[in-house]
């Protein structure tokens, strides 16, 4: 899954990132930041998987490995939140108020991403690298301690339900509401001209429905995880059986989501086939004239 991850938002985020047109536009640039979040979360996975395990094994790993990745983790599970709000809030305003929409330039959309990642490090990102250190019980683990652990209880129970939870919430219902109001105009346009283009409208939906349904599906037991946290109330062995199964569900979201781009946008799918099919040429290309050299 971790491969799967990287190399599917590898892909998109270069496929969106060569084509001009593509990349002109606002949302785009949107899913090119979920790309990151995703591919940088995919990437430490296994370190996380590692850590997270139940098996009755020491951390062997050196700690700064346990520093990056558990910061990493917590960096990206974040921004992921607060990129899928981005979604959802430019759909809404697409479908309610499309005049803004044309006020968000690719520069302002860019200042929008940026933004969404420092103040996602400044809150989530930067403490677990000071506070994780190894802990030696049944067996060596890797934990915040001591200060540290003190200022991620106060972070679990304060800062979470607000930048986490809260906007979970609110990304859901105002997912749910945008589908209601782009069943609503599909249904007037519907009855006002049975042969009427339904394309961009269509296209919102299933985005809104594929992303935030993804989304929802790997984040469910990531909410359960925080939640038990926060509470302080399980052994360490149920909070790595926990984790694991928190971890699994981020990277099946995190492998789908390329797919679900493509499959709704004909735009990024056209572009994604082309992408590949070069690729695909180059390669055929290589192995053509290395055997005309091996021949002469």
């Amino acid at each position: 899954m971790a491969a799967t991850g990287i190399i599917g938002n590898t892909i998109t985020f270069i496929v969106i990132g060569k084509d001009k047109k593509l990349r002109s536009k606002p949302f785009n640039l949107i899913l090119m930041g979920l790309c990151v979040s995703d591919f940088m979360s995919a990437s430490v996975s296994p370190l996380m998987y590692y850590k997270s395990t139940w098996l009755p094994r020491d951390y062997n790993l050196p700690l700064w490995i346990c520093k990056v990745s558990v910061a990493i983790d917590h960096w990206t599970t974040i921004v992921t939140v607060h990129h899928v709000f981005a979604v959802a809030m430019f759909r809404f305003a697409g479908i309610k108020f499309p005049f803004l929409l044309k006020k968000l330039t690719q520069k302002r959309t860019v200042v929008l991403v940026s933004v969404l990642w420092i103040e996602t490090f400044a809150t989530s990102g930067w403490y677990p690298l000071f506070g994780m250190t190894f802990v030696q019980s049944r067996r060596r683990i890797c934990r915040i301690t001591g200060y540290w652990f003190k200022y991620a209880l106060m972070y679990t129970r304060f800062y979470i339900p607000l930048t986490f939870f809260l906007v979970i919430l609110l990304t859901i219902f105002l997912s749910c509401y945008t589908l209601m109001l782009i069943a609503y105009r599909r249904n007037k346009k519907k009855k006002a001209k049975s042969d009427a283009d339904l394309t961009k409208e269509n296209m919102a939906f299933k985005q809104i429905s594929c992303i935030v349904g993804s989304f929802i599906f790997g984040y469910a037991p990531e909410i359960v995880f925080r939640v038990f946290i926060g509470l302080n109330i399980l052994s360490d062995e149920y909070v790595r059986i926990f984790d694991l199964t928190r971890l699994i569900c981020l990277r099946v979201s995190e492998s789908l989501n390329p797919v679900f781009y493509n499959l709704c946008s004909s735009n990024i799918s056209e572009a994604t086939m082309r992408y590949l099919r070069t690729f695909s040429c180059k390669k055929s290309v290589s192995s053509g004239n290395q055997k005309g050299s091996n021949n002469v």
